[in-house]
């Protein structure tokens, strides 16, 4: 049960806004023609807020700060919930533990990371996997200063600086039976041009950033042309994180030994 401090659900400051999200990769145009400049490529699952129906055939979004359009055929509109103040923490679950909302309890798994908008002795107001509720102060590690979240599932690496994601890089991880470990790490070390060694492959990188005892780490991967997706399914990595050159580069400026790295589903 939740402690007598909680903050009722009724209490918590919410917006909600329209959205839309792509079906498939459509064009984000820059006027409802489509012969107007291409701004951006939305990919499939990805969204944009809505500001207006256009009822031409066309939706009316905002990218990047500005007015946009791009085909009603290609996306859908759904309504987004937000905390309305902002985020002051970043916590890691060091254990399974119950996220409490307003309707039901959800098992978070291991290493599931979450953001905190309030807080009371015994508990955290979170965000998580769109998803907000309470969870308990125990078994978890607050993630400060500068970290790297890897998310296997959508293939994806955010470095967090002051509590705000400052990059973001699509990547490739571990191929069945090849899975990259998950778990809270760290840079043990650095190492520029190297060659990486395994049973049966022999792999030449420039950014080498080593983050556990099972010979894992972030690197470039120039053999790659392409990264993010499903390819780790079936053209995936020995374990290791793979990223695009320049995402190599600059992660190997930022980071340094000590950062935390955490690797979770």
């Amino acid at each position: 049960n939740l402690d007598n401090t909680i903050i009722p659900q009724d209490d918590i400051p919410y917006h909600t806004y329209n959205i839309v999200v792509a079906t498939s990769d459509v064009n984000v145009r820059k006027k409802d023609d489509i012969n107007s400049e291409r701004l951006t490529l939305l990919p499939k699952g990805e969204e944009l807020p809505l500001l207006a129906d256009m009822e031409n055939g066309w939706y009316k979004v905002k990218y990047n700060e500005e007015e946009a359009y791009l085909r009603k055929e290609f996306v859908y509109e759904n309504i987004k919930t937000e905390l309305a103040n902002k985020y002051y923490k970043v916590i890691c679950l060091k254990n399974t533990s119950n996220l409490i909302t307003d309707t039901e309890e959800i098992e978070l798994p291991k290493y599931e990371c979450g953001k905190v908008f309030n807080e009371t002795d015994n508990y955290y107001l979170i965000e998580t996997n769109n998803t907000i509720g309470y969870i308990s102060k125990e078994n978890l590690l607050e993630l400060k200063d500068r970290f790297v979240i890897v998310d296997i599932s959508d293939q994806k690496l955010e470095l967090y600086e002051n509590n705000e994601v400052t990059f973001t890089s699509d990547v490739v991880t571990g191929r069945p039976h090849h899975e990259t470990d998950m778990g809270i790490e760290s840079v043990l070390y650095k190492q520029r041009n190297r060659t990486l060694r395994g049973r049966g492959y022999a792999s030449f990188v420039r950014y080498w950033m080593k983050i556990n005892g099972n010979a894992e780490g972030l690197h470039d991967a120039s053999w790659r042309s392409e990264f993010g997706g499903d390819i780790y399914e079936t053209n995936g990595s020995h374990g290791c994180v793979n990223l695009p050159t320049d995402s190599a580069a600059f992660l190997y400026d930022k980071l340094s030994v000590g950062d935390r790295v955490i690797v979770k589903k």
